[in-house]
């Protein structure tokens, strides 16, 4: 119903007269009436636009931006190129006189370390695998038993404490070993200078350190060199 006009009654006169006032009133209490409601309305929609915005954020903030999910391809060569290089340098070492009759070589070598990526993310360096063979069984060829442990893994003062049927079962062993008991917790230049897991237990006798960390070095401009 359409209000035209409002009446209130003077008990002087006792008649109804109009008032403009009380009406002037009750239009302006429905403007707002009906503004407040245009409000709330407008309102309700930003607050779930901004809520369905902020969830959109909050799922973003979980995903993890790795290289793997930004752009899977890039990683992926990234990989391929690491490993060919990793291959490489392995092998023009190995390759040396001085190492003939070895059961190690290179591409078992980078198996085992792609192998031992893959399941932990830690890469370990050829240089540092090539230089622990070297110094522990001569590449496998000196040792209780340095074709199947050419890392002497297992191996103590006090006899030997673990066996392999392979070389290649040798090798994944100490890249295992190194990734989750050894670089887990210390860089490379850590372990040149003390060369103990991150339990404290040395990989070998005292003054390890004296061995590997002029020879690491060696190792790797030597590859540099010759690649």
């Amino acid at each position: 119903m359409k209000l035209k006009e409002i009446y209130t009654f003077d008990k002087k006169e006792l008649t109804f007269k109009k008032d403009k006032k009380i009406k002037r009133i009750f239009i302006l209490l429905s403007i707002f009436s009906v503004v407040s409601f245009v409000f709330n309305i407008v309102m309700g929609v930003e607050i779930n636009s901004s809520n369905e915005m902020s969830f959109s954020k909050n799922e973003l903030v979980h995903i993890p931006l790795t290289k793997e999910n930004i752009e899977p391809s890039r990683n992926k060569v990234w990989i391929d190129s690491t490993f060919t290089d990793y291959e490489k340098r392995a092998a023009v070492y190995l390759s040396r006189p001085e190492f003939t009759g070895t059961p190690l070589n290179a591409k078992m070598m980078t198996l085992c370390a792609r192998n031992t990526y893959d399941s932990t993310g830690t890469l370990v360096p050829v240089e540092l695998a090539l230089l622990q063979a070297q110094i522990e069984t001569s590449m496998g060829r000196a040792g209780r038993s340095p074709e199947n442990n050419p890392f002497n893994v297992g191996e103590t003062s006090k006899g030997t404490t673990m066996w392999f049927n392979s070389t290649f079962e040798g090798t994944q062993a100490y890249f295992f070993l190194i990734a989750k008991n050894y670089l887990r917790c210390k860089t490379v230049e850590e372990l040149l200078m003390n060369f103990s897991n991150c339990s404290g237990h040395r990989y070998a006798e005292e003054e390890y350190e004296i061995k590997v960390s002029s020879e690491y070095i060696r190792i790797k401009n030597w590859i540099n060199r010759n690649i």
